[in-house]
């Protein structure tokens, strides 16, 4: 599996877990673009063709799974939510395959991205 497949579906596992488990939660927390591109397995839709295409998926999906990890730390998550397998995996899938950028000091505009794809390393 390539690496980008790997993470999408990792959120993806993890959307329809957190689907079944806490509903309610997701479905107030997720935007609608969420479920239109985890919708499908990454076999299914393929990959964008292109590399700077695959760039902005990479970038797109990493920010989702961010945006979803900050939701998932938060205090108002129900109760074993936090202790799935799918969280387990997002968390460590993440943590290999993605890396936040450094906040903006103060008076520094805001950077344009929060996280990027890290290198392949393998």
């Amino acid at each position: 599996m390539h690496r980008l497949e790997l993470v999408a579906e990792t959120l993806r596992a993890t959307l329809n877990a957190l689907a079944t488990v806490a509903p309610a939660w997701l479905h107030a927390l997720a935007p609608l673009a969420w479920y239109e591109r985890s919708g499908k397995r990454i076999e299914e839709t393929r990959l964008p063709p292109g590399q700077g295409n695959r760039d902005a998926y990479a970038q797109t999906v990493g920010e989702d799974g961010c945006a979803l990890r900050d939701a998932l730390a938060a205090s108002e998550v129900p109760a074993g939510v936090r202790e799935l397998a799918s969280v387990a995996a997002l968390r460590h899938t993440w943590q290999r395959h993605d890396e936040r950028l450094p906040e903006a000091s103060p008076g520094e505009p805001a950077p344009a991205r929060r996280v990027r794809f890290k290198e392949n390393r393998d």
